[in-house]
């Protein structure tokens, strides 16, 4: 048991630890910290590594988050909405088989 007047021990994650939660791949993870995308290690012991937690947690919460609310409408060069009706239910290149515009390659022959 720790004595009150002892801060507490930091929590380590090892890179099996990172993994299992989801920061990614072994590779993944030595790819971003060689990239500086990601908090490099600190040495724990001769052949022991790990990543404090509130590294981890700080780069978390430095991560850009994702939105998924209603896109923009997309703009034309006036500035004006565009057109994003449906596509037309008329067929681009006629209506028989696969044909390519040329006419040549997949399709029915006649």
């Amino acid at each position: 048991m720790q004595n009150q007047d002892e801060a507490p021990l930091p929590r380590i994650f090892r890179l099996n630890d990172l993994v299992r939660q989801g920061y990614g791949s072994r590779s993944t993870i030595w790819r971003r910290v060689g990239a500086g995308r990601f908090p490099p290690p600190v040495q724990l012991g001769d052949n022991s590594i790990g990543w404090p937690a509130r590294e981890i947690d700080g780069w978390l919460n430095s991560q850009p988050r994702r939105t998924y609310g209603a896109p923009a409408p997309k703009r034309g060069p006036n500035g004006k909405a565009k057109p994003g009706g449906r596509r037309s239910s008329k067929p681009k290149w006629g209506s028989v088989g696969l044909r390519s515009r040329s006419g040549g390659g997949v399709g029915l022959r006649r």
